[in-house]
């Protein structure tokens, strides 16, 4: 059997998607997008955050009820800029 390591690095290419709870003032990091492209990782956040986002809408269709919750991607350093992650 042939084992297949890939070492993934978070860097300046990096993006998140970040579930932002305003009831109890949390964050939850919901997904993070480490390929070595920038734009690729952009795409892959903002595609995953259609999908959660429209899971997220027919549930509370389903529910009937509005959640409190809700989705945001952005890069690892705006991420950092706009205090939801601490960098070094």
């Amino acid at each position: 059997m042939l084992a297949v390591f890939l070492s993934t690095r978070v860097d300046q290419n990096s993006w998140i998607m970040m579930e932002i709870w305003p009831e109890v003032q949390g964050i939850t990091l919901a997904a993070y997008f480490l390929d070595l492209a920038y734009e690729k990782n952009r795409n892959l956040c903002s595609e995953a955050k259609r999908v959660f986002d429209s899971e997220a809408a027919a549930q509370e269709k389903l529910q009937n009820k509005k959640f409190s919750s809700y989705r945001v991607c952005m890069s690892l350093d705006d991420a950092v800029k706009q205090g939801y992650v601490e960098g070094r």
